[in-house]
């Protein structure tokens, strides 16, 4: 039973730790977790959606439909922000709102889906702080125990030998 619950705790912990990395591993320059088809944003304040959930923007190749819509897109100082779309050039990949002209990349656009608290639990699981003491930490010790079971296996080895050697001498 002791062997079925730490299988089961440690199949969870493996699968955490993929999870987290690689929604580290997949953010842009913005903090955004970024997908082939999706963005998710979870530490962000989103209007529509309350504090603490995970929203989901579409990426699209023309976000010309998204006009005079409010879409959320990142200033200058990597900050996310809304406002109505003024303009969009697809050739140039430029897109103005305001009257100031952005890269196509800062542009997340329109929120497509939400999930309640789900993004506070991932902007929990992705600090720095959890992933030091949560992963690295752990599997460092992991690895340094694996170390000692060996150095006890090979010194064992050794005396075990040496017990089967006089076992044999005593026998003659």
């Amino acid at each position: 039973m002791k062997g079925k619950i730490i299988a089961v705790v440690g199949v969870i912990y493996v699968i955490l730790s993929v999870f987290v990395t690689k929604f580290l591993l997949d953010r842009n320059d913005y903090g955004v977790f970024e997908t082939n088809d999706n963005y998710y944003v979870s530490d962000k304040t989103i209007d529509e959606y309350s504090n603490g959930s995970l929203v989901k923007f579409a990426k699209m190749d023309d976000y010309s439909s998204l006009v005079n819509e409010k879409v959320y897109y990142f200033n200058e100082g990597k900050q996310l922000k809304s406002a109505t779309l003024g303009a969009y050039d697809k050739d140039e990949k430029v897109f103005t709102i305001e009257s100031t002209n952005y890269n196509v990349e800062n542009l997340l656009g329109k929120p497509s889906n939400g999930y309640i608290l789900i993004g506070a639990i991932l902007s929990f699981l992705t600090t720095k702080v959890f992933y030091l003491l949560f992963i690295i930490i752990p599997v460092v010790f992991l690895l340094i125990y694996e170390i000692y079971l060996l150095s006890i296996y090979i010194r064992g080895g050794k005396n075990r030998k040496e017990a089967n050697d006089e076992k044999k001498a005593g026998k003659n």
